[in-house]
């Protein structure tokens, strides 16, 4: 990450009334102040520290000194800071204001001019997103080495520069997301196995419904005839159908010519009849002839010429009715053979007609039989169909059920993993991480160290939970004053080294607000011959001291006057 600050716009912060300062390209710049208060004393200071205070509070409403209330009260308005910088070629203004007549108290934030959030929540949060620099105590550790190194590292104790070091090198955020992202994990194969557990208990549970009901359909279609037994029974059925249809239409045939003969004889019978009435009637009249007898001929009405015509007569008349009486009896006698036929054969076709029908009762008692036999085959096919369905059924749920089986071992295979990963990333794991970053840390305290100390080394050692540092065999909180100031800026100086090699962070600006405290003469020429030496890549550095009794490089000057409470800025 690359933050360049370009300029601070203050209004009525602490001392500071109105105030427009740049930080780009301003070399070394030594801030002086001038104190005009009548009673200086009592005052406090010109305001130096205050416009370096004025950053942190504009990112993170809070300064180095910890003070909750920023406001001039020798000014009428409330406060309002405005900071400009980017990062990473990005351009960012945030403006907070508590208080003020123009802006009330809230927090803005614009990305290359556009405003982005206008409350005071969001706002924040946005600012958080934007630096990866997370807290003022951080930032005030390798940038801002205010007054009295308020955020030194070495000054916390030996369990809080663990905890710090993990959060400037970006190790405890790695732990933090390697543990956000077991524990998504984590979770998702917990889901996962127990999603898989419901679905081989569901499985399980298919399998003895399926099977419960493959042996109630197989114990059915034991009492059930098989197919083939079917179709043989429906094949006799059809060849007795068929053996049945054709003596039926042999009957028929025959009927038909029984039928042909029947007509025949009754015509017969009918025309003999017919016949014998003529005959009888014939006889009836020669006997009414033959008993009415007279002298005149019934024919012609000519009286017979004698006896014996009329005798003769006579006997022809009773020849003829004797004649009449044989042709009758044998026409009657005819008819009775011919009844006798017509009877024989009426019984005949009645015989063979009710055969016929009790074939055609037969036919449809086998086509019943078939029908039936046909249904009992079509509920044995759809028992058969049924059974192989459940059959496929239980193979697919066997499958299905050893499938999550193996995948619910798999997973929970992964899962104890992860559980094991977790325990692991909350033990020592940290410490794993954090070591190469403490010997880095160790290795550059010691260049600065070789500017600032004669004869010994400054070691940073990472025990445990606990950052060790020392000089020589000296734990740093038995060290003098002197010693530590030695030790603070040595390491603070590592700690913006680390942080460039390990993420990548550079800055333009460097503040040293009286870093020259518990320093000899000797010690603060060793300091700035560090600072001129080291810093060369910095824009613009801020020094402020106190001190007069030696010279400091600079290119040029920023002077902070205060007068009647209200400090006013001037570069020269």
């Amino acid at each position: 990450m690359n933050l360049i600050f370009k300029r601070l716009r203050i209004e009525n912060f602490f001392s500071i009334g109105q105030a427009d300062v740049s930080f780009r390209d301003q070399g070394i710049v030594y801030v002086k102040g001038i104190n005009n208060e009548t009673n200086p004393p009592q005052s406090n200071g010109s305001g130096k520290s205050s416009i370096f205070d004025a950053i942190l509070w504009t990112l993170y409403g809070e300064t180095l000194r910890g003070a909750s209330e920023v406001k001039n009260s020798f000014t009428d308005d409330g406060t309002m800071c405005e900071l400009f910088f980017s990062i990473d070629n990005t351009d960012y203004t945030i403006r907070r204001a508590k208080s003020h007549s123009t802006y009330g108290s809230n927090i803005y934030v614009y990305e290359n001019g556009e405003l982005i959030s206008d409350s005071i929540k969001k706002s924040q949060e946005a600012i958080s997103s934007i630096l990866s620099i997370s807290s003022a105590q951080v930032l005030g550790s390798i940038v801002l080495l205010g007054q009295g190194l308020p955020y030194k590292f070495s000054d916390l104790s030996q369990i809080k520069r663990k905890e710090l070091l993990e959060e400037l090198s970006g190790s405890s955020e790695q732990i933090t997301k390697i543990q956000n992202s077991l524990t998504k994990q984590k979770t998702k194969y917990e889901s996962t196995v127990s999603l898989l557990e419901l679905s081989s208990k569901e499985s399980s549970g298919k399998i003895t419904g399926f099977t419960s009901a493959l042996n109630n359909l197989k114990a059915l279609i034991e009492n059930q005839q098989s197919s083939e037994d079917i179709d043989l029974k429906v094949k006799k059925c059809q060849e007795q159908i068929s053996m049945y249809t054709e003596e039926s239409e042999v009957l028929s045939k025959e009927n038909e010519k029984t039928e042909v003969t029947i007509k025949q004889i009754s015509d017969i019978v009918n025309s003999v009849n017919t016949f014998i009435s003529v005959k009888q009637q014939e006889l009836n009249k020669t006997v009414r002839e033959h008993d009415s007898l007279q002298t005149v001929c019934p024919v012609c009405k000519r009286p017979f010429d004698s006896i014996e015509d009329i005798k003769k007569h006579k006997a022809e008349l009773e020849n003829n009715i004797n004649t009449l009486n044989d042709e009758l009896g044998l026409l009657k006698t005819k008819l009775f053979n011919n009844q006798a036929i017509l009877n024989e054969k009426s019984q005949e076709k009645s015989q063979a007609d009710f055969k016929i029908w009790n074939l055609a009762n037969d036919i449809s008692k086998l086509n019943s039989e078939i029908s039936s036999l046909n249904t009992q085959k079509t509920h044995s096919q759809n028992l058969e169909t049924q059974i192989k369905d459940i059959e496929n059924n239980i193979i697919e749920e066997n499958r299905k059920y050893t499938q999550s089986i193996n995948d619910k071992d798999t997973n929970q295979n992964i899962l104890d993993c992860i559980n094991w990963l977790l325990r692991e990333t909350s033990r020592e794991f940290k410490g794993v991480l954090l070591e190469d970053t403490v010997k880095l840390l160790s290795y550059k305290a010691q260049q600065y160290g070789n500017y600032l100390v004669d004869d010994k080394d400054i070691k940073i050692e990472l025990s445990g939970s606990k950052v060790l540092i020392s000089l020589g065999n000296t734990l740093y909180e038995n060290l003098s004053g002197g010693e530590r100031r030695r030790v603070d800026l040595s390491v603070q100086f590592a700690l913006r080294d680390m942080l460039s090699i390990t993420n990548g962070f550079t800055c333009n600006l460097l503040v040293l607000d009286e870093v020259f405290d518990n320093l000899d003469i000797q010690g603060a020429e060793k300091l700035i011959t560090l600072i001129s030496s080291k810093f060369s890549d910095v824009e613009s550095m801020y020094i402020i001291t106190h001190h007069t009794d030696f010279d400091i490089p600079y290119d040029c000057i920023l002077t902070v006057t205060k007068n009647q409470g209200v400090s006013s800025l001037q570069f020269g």
